[in-house]
């Protein structure tokens, strides 16, 4: 499952290799972007992360991905629910959001701002025509790591890439910037 798709690519990367794909998003627009990108490679349907996804099996993945999405949902407790139940035994999360620390340094901090406290900040996104603004949830790395915990989740790692030299190449102030201080944090946890 790709929960919170997007425009489809981690769903095509993950259909490219023999999975059999069921993806969703909140927008019509990215729905419409996948279900162009995927053609009959997977299952594109539009659905809240932030609701139940009861229109889902219990035990009926292997897999969740969601990459950059769970900035969105103001409710892990629900999501990592759903993704327990959806989740066969053994099965794996896997997700991605903006590191907490750089968020908080570069969006909410300035003099004000609580690190501890979950807060409401703007995202605003350009790259899919006219400018949309969204609003993200800003939570403590405490937060993240001990509501996957009380959804009896075991944690497996925590990664905080670092950018690549592909990514130098391509826009070398925001690489220096990313090479001292972590843009994205990825967690992979199992259903035990």
């Amino acid at each position: 499952m790709d929960a919170g798709c997007g425009p489809g690519a981690y769903a095509e990367w993950l259909a490219d290799r023999g999975a059999e794909v069921v993806a969703f998003a909140v927008s019509e627009k990215m729905v419409r972007l996948a279900r162009e990108r995927l053609g009959t490679k997977a299952s594109v349907l539009q659905a809240d992360f932030d609701l139940p996804l009861d229109f889902l099996e219990d035990e009926s993945f292997e897999f969740v991905l969601s990459a950059l999405a769970m900035d969105y949902v103001s409710d892990w407790d629900r999501v990592f629910g759903e993704c327990r139940r959806v989740l066969r035994q053994g099965g794996r999360l896997v997700f991605s959001v903006e590191h907490p620390c750089s968020t908080f340094v570069h969006r909410v901090y300035r003099g004000a701002g609580n690190y501890f406290e979950t807060q409401i900040v703007n995202t605003e996104f350009t790259g899919f025509g006219e400018p949309v603004t969204m609003p993200a949830y800003r939570r403590s790395l405490g937060a993240m790591i001990n509501t996957l915990i009380k959804a009896s989740f075991v944690l497996e790692r925590i990664l905080e890439p670092a950018p690549t030299e592909r990514f130098r190449e391509a826009d070398p102030e925001e690489y220096e910037k990313l090479s001292r201080m972590p843009g994205l944090l990825c967690l992979r946890a199992v259903k035990r």
